[in-house]
């Protein structure tokens, strides 16, 4: 089933851990869907001045929408009418996955790049060892034909 925008609030605190509403808010923002809070704890949340809230959409589907305990409250209803100009909220596990994904692509072109790098050096290693090969038996033939003149010459 495709995800659809909802009404949502990014909410964090201004202090280390703040409650209110009987939640535990800290620095780092956590996104709630408005059909998740009652018409109570929505005000308390949103007017208190030792909570920074930010009006966004979280992405759920259809029947995650209709799950929620206060899909059908005013609150909501006023969130779904500003839905247009709200920007999805990227969940914080979506933000770590995506992070990870262009993390683990950069380290898979470093490890191709790498690989590369050591085919060309070995290839260069075997060359030399070819030609260092090549010259040993080159000089292993001089000295034995030197031997051989040295015996003959006697």
């Amino acid at each position: 089933m495709a995800k659809q925008k909802h009404p949502a609030i990014s909410v964090a605190a201004k202090q280390d851990t703040f409650r209110r509403a009987g939640r535990v808010f800290g620095r780092e923002p956590q996104t709630i869907a408005l059909g998740a809070l009652d018409p109570d704890a929505y005000c308390a949340i949103t007017e208190d001045p030792s909570l920074v809230v930010v009006h966004t959409a979280a992405l759920l589907d259809e029947a995650e929408a209709k799950a929620l305990p206060h899909c059908e409250a005013e609150h909501v209803k006023r969130g779904i009418a500003q839905l247009g100009t709200l920007e999805a909220c990227v969940s914080d596990g979506e933000t770590k996955l995506q992070a990870g994904e262009a993390d683990l692509q950069r380290r898979i072109a470093e490890y191709d790049t790498r690989i590369t790098a050591l085919n060309l050096r070995e290839n260069e290693l075997n060359d030399r060892e070819a030609k260092l090969a090549e010259r040993e038996k080159a000089l292993h033939t001089a000295s034995a034909k030197d031997a051989s003149a040295k015996k003959a010459g006697k």
